[in-house]
């Protein structure tokens, strides 16, 4: 479902283009108003009763990130709050579908931003550097609905380990999905720790192979998956790390301007692999 627009409440949509490798932010003025849109539930169920976030890009003003110093407690900032660099497009998902590369990404008020393009796909940022055993930390706020992710251990092919955030009726919060074949760990509560409309502190820690993956949200730990030399088959043992907003929510195109996910606070802290006896 969608939010339904009125006239009551005057909001400010930016509308983002790129021209000569600049942002241009061009501002048109509608009106917003409540959306009676089901929110997934405690249980990843749907509550008609509540409203979804009408977080509309340019509706308020973000904070600015706090900045993370590069050597605290041994993590790497991998994201410097100002601009993308260091990060590029990843097109190797869509090669291997046939279908053709889209999304968005920019930075706003030190947070890295992606969202579907005009035409509605979606699209892939990535890291294209070599991570194996690590813990990555980072902040992310999800608009109501989106459908992304992290991956890691990500290959230039796309194939890599997807720790889903999908914010959707049949929300998917921490769940493994192994691209190309399957989800391996469904994570049905991860929901629960999830705060709408509002920063998310996540921490995922990948050790091993056959890996074992663990996600914290808010300080607590949803998932603690361990995979088989089945379940992780063909899935680089080190690679970049990738972010995802998907063309869909659910089985609806996202056609509203505006849904988004944020990041901020990325870094990285690699771990040592203890050697096989």
């Amino acid at each position: 479902m969608r939010p339904r627009f009125s006239e009551n409440k005057p909001a400010t949509l930016e509308i983002w283009t790129r021209a000569a490798g600049t942002a241009l932010a061009l501002s048109a003025v509608f009106a917003l108003a409540g959306a009676e849109n089901a929110l997934p539930g405690a249980s990843g169920a749907v509550r008609q009763t509540e409203k979804a976030p009408l977080n509309r890009e340019g509706s308020r003003a973000e904070p600015a990130a706090p900045a993370v110093t590069e050597n605290e407690d041994g993590f790497e900032a991998l994201f410097d709050g100002k601009s993308l660099a260091g990060w590029e497009r990843h097109d190797g998902f869509s090669i291997a579908r046939r279908e053709t590369p889209g999304g968005k990404w920019w930075v706003e008020n030190g947070s890295l931003v992606g969202a579907p393009d005009a035409a509605g796909r979606g699209g892939f940022l990535w890291l294209n550097r070599s991570f194996s055993d690590f813990v990555l930390k980072t902040q992310v706020k999800l608009d109501y609905p989106i459908d992304s992710g992290i991956f890691v251990r990500c290959g230039p092919t796309g194939r890599s380990h997807q720790v889903m955030l999908d914010y959707l009726p049949n929300a998917y919060i921490g769940a493994i999905f192994i691209p190309f074949q399957r989800c391996v760990d469904r994570c049905p509560d991860g929901i629960k720790s999830l705060r709408g409309d509002d920063w998310n502190d996540l921490e995922i820690r990948m050790e091993g192979e056959p890996a074992r993956i663990q996600v914290w949200l808010n300080g607590g730990r949803i998932t603690d998956f361990q995979h088989t030399t089945e379940t992780t088959r063909e899935v680089p043992t080190a690679g970049g790390i990738a972010l995802q907003v998907h063309p869909y929510a659910g089985s609806e195109p996202l056609k509203t301007e505006g849904n988004t996910v944020r990041f901020r606070n990325f870094r990285i802290k690699p771990l040592n692999r203890p050697r096989s006896p």
